[in-house]
């Protein structure tokens, strides 16, 4: 199986080997399925160029479309690149369904063509650094929907260390705070390297990189990929209602 191509910043790599992240189970979890957000074909359908969305997307006598890592990876790999986004939108939850207009601010035609130069560009390139800047300063868009759309495509092409999602709510306020005091708090000695720098600035790459680092670091650590990893602490670390 291929691996996609990472350079580790190694002061987080430093850091993420000598105090891995705490985790409770035993065998990973599960991936978020998309169950809680079922999306009326009608609406969505002006986010698309076709005429509607594949039957596979809807859910059987419901007439809604079902947003789960299959049928996004399912969109994806037929070239139904807007359908893919639009599920990956719904997948996010509804504050990122709130905020679509960002996302859609460009026009379908250039996110079209954007998205399949970004599943070409990381097959030939086994990277998704070209990718990534082609739909932050492409198509303006942030780091958590781009992480979001990359990682389904990474995982569709079959890598496996394969792009994480990142987010607000869970990695960027519960898991790196987390990680940049376990530093603060630790026995530090001559050779140690400063502390690890954040893992958002701007929806700049190399911050995303960062987080990959310890992503890839921990999985490695665990003997799970990078999306088995992410999933679990997903769940993990995300704060009750």
């Amino acid at each position: 199986m291929a691996k996609l191509q990472w350079i580790l910043d190694e002061t987080t790599a430093h850091w993420a080997n000598k105090l891995p992240i705490a985790i409770k189970a035993n065998s990973p979890l599960p991936q978020y399925d998309g169950r809680e957000y079922r999306g009326d074909p009608q609406t969505w359908s002006k986010h698309i160029l076709s005429s509607s969305f594949p039957a596979f997307c809807i859910i059987p006598g419901s007439n809604k479309l079902l947003p789960s890592p299959d049928n996004i990876m399912g969109c994806f790999k037929t070239g139904l690149v807007l359908e893919g986004l639009a599920l990956v939108i719904m997948w996010g939850g509804s504050g990122m369904v709130r905020n679509k207009n960002d996302i859609y601010a460009p026009s379908l035609q250039d996110i079209d063509h954007t998205l399949q130069r970004c599943l070409q560009t990381i097959n030939e390139q086994n990277s998704i650094a070209p990718s990534w800047n082609m739909l932050v300063n492409g198509l303006a868009w942030t780091d958590v929907i781009t992480s979001k759309v990359l990682h389904f495509m990474t995982r569709l092409i079959g890598y496996e260390n394969p792009s994480v999602p990142i987010d607000v709510k869970v990695i960027l306020k519960e898991v790196w705070p987390r990680f940049k005091q376990s530093v603060i708090d630790s026995e530090k000695r001559p050779t140690d390297p400063k502390l690890p720098d954040r893992w958002r600035k701007g929806n700049g790459w190399e911050p995303y990189n960062r987080y990959m680092t310890a992503v890839i670091c921990w999985s490695n650590i665990m003997g799970w990929t990078t999306t088995q990893l992410e999933n679990t602490i997903y769940r993990e670390y995300t704060p009750p209602d």
